[in-house]
């Protein structure tokens, strides 16, 4: 999520909306961090179920991977991640 150009914070109906997949993707990150990779699994795949999503889902899953050593399913999820940031580009 971006802020909107020439604002200096969120507004509050920026992160109401999308609170509970902003906590889900937060603490995929954090899980992430504090070595719990299969609780990160389980966050970012939870987050997934958001459309619009799908780029940073795949990136965090795309790290958990790579620290579990599933090498082909982190590049899997990097080329998700890479098909949806192109998919999202004007």
């Amino acid at each position: 999520m971006t802020r909107p150009r020439g604002s200096a914070c969120w507004s509050s109906t920026d992160v109401v909306g999308r609170a509970p997949l902003l906590r889900t993707r937060s603490l995929g990150d954090v899980l992430t961090l504090g070595g719990d990779f299969f609780g990160a699994e389980e966050a970012f795949n939870a987050a997934g179920q958001t459309p619009g999503f799908e780029a940073r889902v795949a990136s965090g899953l795309a790290r958990v991977y790579a620290r579990l050593g599933r090498y082909r399913d982190m590049a899997t999820q990097l080329r998700r991640a890479a098909a949806s940031s192109s998919a999202a580009a004007p």
